[in-house]
């Protein structure tokens, strides 16, 4: 299936894998610019910087290779991911009309290519290098999980939570979760929340990986600087939205429940 990667860049590029945030001063990537997003400057003392341009381009079974050598190349100056998926897709087509291949169907990305550029991306197993930002992200790790392991997801909640750490590292943060420690001021889905903190869709619409992806990036921001500043956002990390059990809890009494993680 096809991947939509986002990146912030000075001029025509190359771009990075979903929307990511700065590390330290230091020189990026050949043709590439930082998204201004300092947690500890954030809006203080100085007037914000007008973000660069941001530009989604689809990534096909031709091309993929060469994007995540540029996410590979990158990934040492962005160390915040940002990401959504979306399923490009039907479960049943109507057998009474002829199947008709779709651009998906005759150009997209294989699992089991995906899988290993995954794993050699620097994006998982990273111990700590990337820290993800989500929103309402349950389904997105089952999937990207399963996508990883090459096999079923395991039959309990706390079993799935563990493969999540191992993947994706302690530093998760689900906006959907940490929405609950703001006061009550913000409810609904992406796009209400988005509305309320006056953050607009930098590119893209509405169910587009990327975009959506890019707009979680944008809404954590915001929502880090009007209700986190202070004490810092790592108190709701590892916590996955309908999953309220820590990710450093593995032997939770709830480990037993069975977890549901198909749509």
């Amino acid at each position: 299936m096809p991947s939509e990667f986002v990146a912030a860049r000075k001029k025509p590029p190359p771009e990075l894998l979903f929307a990511a945030g700065r590390k330290k001063q230091q020189p990026p990537p050949p043709g590439m610019a930082f998204v201004p997003s300092e947690f500890a400057a954030a809006g203080v003392g100085r007037k914000r910087q007008p973000a660069p341009p941001v530009e989604i381009r689809r990534v096909w079974a031709h091309n993929v290779e060469e994007e995540f050598r540029i996410i590979r190349n990158a990934i040492d100056h962005f160390p915040y991911v940002s990401m959504d998926t979306e399923f490009p897709g039907v479960i049943h087509r109507p057998t009474k009309h002829p199947a008709l291949l779709t651009a998906s169907d005759r150009h997209g990305v294989r699992a089991s290519a995906l899988a290993p550029l995954l794993m050699s991306s620097g994006l998982v197993c990273s111990h700590g290098a990337v820290k993800w930002v989500t929103f309402h992200s349950a389904y997105d790790f089952a999937y990207l999980v399963k996508l990883l392991m090459g096999r079923k997801l395991p039959r309990s909640m706390a079993e799935f939570l563990n493969l999540v750490r191992v993947f994706f590292g302690d530093e998760v943060y689900d906006v959907k979760h940490m929405m609950r420690h703001c006061g009550g001021e913000l409810y609904g889905g992406l796009e209400r929340v988005a509305a309320a903190l006056q953050v607009k869709r930098a590119a893209g619409r509405c169910h587009q990986a990327a975009s959506d992806s890019l707009l979680t990036w944008d809404v954590f921001r915001r929502m880090r600087e009007l209700y986190f500043l202070k004490h810092g956002v790592e108190a709701y990390q590892g916590v996955l939205f309908g999953l309220e059990l820590d990710m450093d809890m593995p032997n939770n009494k709830t480990s037993s429940l069975p977890l549901v993680a198909a749509r």
